[in-house]
């Protein structure tokens, strides 16, 4: 064996041993936090919307859901009040506990309103306290 063989032989259980140590740093994967599926039927139920056709049943990360506001008075209790019935609603979760909404108006004027909510792991909304200004409600109202 050739000292090029050598050292590609070193090489190549130098780069498994660094993979295995940068496994482990990560930490076992009980620890990992998972992933909750979230319906979206239930999610439409609080933000007082119907959805849409053909819409997901679940709202994994990086998706998104839209449907029609048919009760104000729900989406008003998560700060974006004043909304009509019939506004489109868009409900996007770009992360594991955070959901951004879009409420879209064109009668009696155009009008385009967005708040970032807190999920919690059962599903439920709530307006983050980091998002309340004493002035204005919460954030993107």
């Amino acid at each position: 064996m050739s000292a090029r063989h050598i050292a590609f032989a070193a090489l190549v259980v130098g780069a498994g041993h660094l993979a295995m140590c940068e496994a482990d740093a990560q930490g076992p994967a009980s620890f990992a936090r998972r992933i909750r599926d979230i319906t979206s039927v239930v999610l439409a139920e609080q933000l007082g919307t119907r959805l849409a056709p053909k819409q997901r049943a679940t709202l994994p990360l990086g998706a998104s859901v839209s449907g029609e506001l048919s009760h104000p008075a729900r989406l008003a209790k998560l700060g974006v009040a004043g909304a009509q019935v019939g506004a489109r609603v868009t409900a996007f979760r770009p992360a594991e506990d955070k959901l951004v909404i879009e409420v879209d108006e064109i009668d009696p004027m155009p009008r385009t309103r967005r708040a970032v909510l807190s999920l919690d792991d059962n599903g439920k909304l709530s307006v983050p306290i980091d998002n309340l200004s004493p002035s204005r409600g919460p954030r993107g109202s």
